[in-house]
């Protein structure tokens, strides 16, 4: 019987495992992202909450009569 010694080669990442490799970086960093948003929405959220009492929200509707409809309209959609 004869035995045939192999050498080991260096691994080579393939075309593949370089374009999955990539992918799943992108999609940590799009996760990450998400949660950074969402964050942001918890956060401007608990805020607009504080406005309770009707001086408050007096206040909050003067804060936003400054603003433009698109403007509000950036903000309603973070709130979605």
């Amino acid at each position: 019987m004869s035995t045939k010694s192999y050498e080991r080669k260096p691994f080579m990442p393939s075309t593949l495992t370089i374009a999955l490799g990539g992918r799943a970086a992108d999609l940590r960093a799009r996760r990450a992202a998400r949660r950074v948003l969402r964050a942001r929405r918890e956060q401007l959220r608990a805020e607009l909450a504080s406005y309770a009492t009707p001086a408050e929200r007096a206040e909050l509707d003067a804060i936003l009569g400054r603003h433009t409809e698109d403007e509000i309209a950036q903000l309603a959609a973070l709130l979605r």
